[in-house]
C-alpha cells in the first residue's frame, strides 16, 4: 500500500491510540502485556548508562508555580548522579542565595521556595544513581497486579500501580517503546500524593524536561541542560 507523507507521519501515532484503547477495553489485550516484573526489568536495561558514563551531573533550570498556575520562584538545581556507587547529591541557593547542598542517606534538607522537593529528593536518586525501576516500584508499594496501558501526551505507556483512572495510588509510568519511566506517583510522609513527570528523553542518562506536580497541580518545571560526565558525587 503506498502511503503518502502525511500518512507516514500519523500512522504509528495513530496505532498508539487503538493501541490504548483496546488495552482500556475489559477483557481485550491481556496477553500482549508482559508481567510486570519483567516491564520493570526492561525499564532498568533502558536506564543503562553507556560503557564511562555512570557518573555525571545535570543542571536543571525552571520556575515554581503558583496556585494560579502562574510562574513564581526561579529554581536553578545541579544533581550529580553516580550509578557505580549509587550516589547522589544536589546543590543550590537559598531565597538569600547561600549556596546549599543535600547528599543521599542525610536528613532531608527543610523546604524553602528554590529548595528540592520532598518528591525529587526520594524519585531521583532511585531513577538515575540506581537505575532501578524495580526496587522503586517495591518502596514505593505500587501494586503490579493493577496495571493497564493509557496515553502520556501522544506515547503509550504502560501504568503499574492503578486501574483505569485511579490517582491516588503509588505507580511509575513506563513508555511501552523505549520503557523509560514517563511518570511516578509517590506517597509522602504526610499523605500528600506527588507527581513526576519525565519528558522527551534524548538517551538513557536524563530527560530534557522533568514536570513536579502535587496531586494533579503542577508546582515546578524544569529544563535540563545536556548531562555532563564527572568523576563521583
Amino acid at each position: 500500500m503506498c502511503l503518502t507523507p502525511l500518512e507516514r507521519l500519523a500512522r504509528p501515532r495513530l496505532c498508539g491510540w487503538v493501541l490504548a484503547f483496546l488495552m482500556g477495553m475489559p477483557g481485550q489485550g491481556v496477553a500482549w502485556q508482559l508481567p510486570a516484573r519483567h516491564a520493570l526489568r526492561r525499564a532498568s536495561a533502558a536506564l543503562a548508562a553507556p560503557a564511562g558514563e555512570g557518573a555525571y551531573e545535570v543542571a536543571l533550570v525552571g520556575r515554581s508555580r503558583g496556585s494560579a498556575g502562574d510562574a513564581t520562584t526561579p529554581l536553578a538545581l545541579r544533581w550529580a548522579f553516580d550509578r557505580g556507587a549509587r550516589t547522589a547529591a544536589v546543590a543550590w541557593r537559598d531565597e538569600r542565595g547561600r549556596a546549599m547542598t543535600w547528599r543521599r542517606g542525610l536528613p532531608m534538607p527543610p523546604p524553602g521556595a528554590t529548595a528540592p522537593t520532598e518528591a525529587e529528593l526520594v524519585l531521583l536518586p532511585r531513577l538515575f544513581a540506581d537505575a532501578d525501576p524495580a526496587g522503586l516500584a517495591l518502596a514505593l508499594g505500587v501494586d503490579g497486579e493493577r496495571r493497564h496501558l493509557a496515553l502520556h501526551g501522544e506515547r503509550v505507556v504502560d501504568v503499574l500501580g492503578a486501574d483505569r483512572g485511579g490517582r491516588d495510588a503509588p505507580q511509575i509510568w513506563l513508555d511501552h517503546e523505549t520503557h523509560r519511566p514517563a511518570r511516578v506517583v509517590f506517597r509522602s510522609a504526610d499523605g500528600r500524593f506527588w507527581r513526576l513527570d519525565l519528558l522527551d528523553w534524548n538517551g538513557p542518562l536524563f530527560p530534557r524536561r522533568v514536570v513536579v506536580s502535587e496531586g494533579a497541580r503542577p508546582v515546578r518545571t524544569y529544563e535540563a541542560e545536556p548531562p555532563r560526565r564527572r568523576g563521583a558525587p
